[in-house]
């Protein structure tokens, strides 16, 4: 699990950082005194809540390679692009996902929060929001492609534009695509072979 979590958490860093910045800066120009500490408090907050989503993920991880004697990977994959495509058309994913755009209201209230650790507990709460609206997302990517280059960068563009663009078809256009994806995956064997990407480390494949 820590080779795991060494690999997990710098990736989630990289990965969330296109759609959290917008979020820090707003939040950096609210707080006034000592902004880059809290800015950096906010971070570490944010941070710390996906290396602990990072522990279900690296039991799905183990589970998905024990499934994989009696599963074909290509299955696997197909029924996490469903999972995830129907996830997209839920309120619990349009209600996090609104939360995660944080309207000015939200943020002006998390800046208002006193007490040392306020800036740690305004990151946390923007990460908890990101973890329950993004998690189907990130599972498809861990079953399907963990080191697969194009599907992070997928995955990366899809966050951004649910975040900045406040258009509804768009996360319903992720779950058409995704259920698409899964029925691609079991009619051809084509398909699966984007999966074939080298595991990340502390992964079993």
């Amino acid at each position: 699990m820590v080779a795991f979590l060494a690999s997990w958490t710098p990736m989630m860093a990289v990965m969330m950082l296109p759609a959290v910045w917008p979020v820090a800066a707003r939040y950096a120009a609210l707080i006034g005194q000592r902004r880059p500490l809290g800015v950096a408090a906010f971070g570490v907050g944010y941070l710390a809540v996906w290396t602990v989503a990072g522990v279900p993920a690296w039991l799905l991880v183990l589970a998905a390679a024990r499934l994989s004697a009696a599963t074909s990977v290509r299955a696997m994959a197909a029924v996490a692009c469903a999972a995830c495509g129907l996830y997209q058309f839920t309120g619990l994913k349009r209600g996090y996902l609104a939360r995660c755009r944080v309207p000015p209201a939200m943020l002006l209230t998390d800046a208002s929060w006193t007490g040392p650790l306020r800036h740690l507990r305004v990151g946390a709460h923007h990460g908890a929001s990101c973890v329950v609206c993004c998690w189907p997302l990130f599972v498809l990517l861990m079953v399907a492609a963990p080191a697969g280059l194009v599907p992070m960068l997928a995955v990366v563009a899809i966050v951004v534009a649910e975040r900045q663009w406040k258009a509804p078809w768009i996360p319903r256009a992720v779950g058409v695509l995704c259920v698409g994806l899964a029925i691609a995956l079991l009619w051809s064997p084509r398909v699966a072979r984007v999966l074939e990407a080298a595991p990340m480390p502390g992964m079993v494949r």
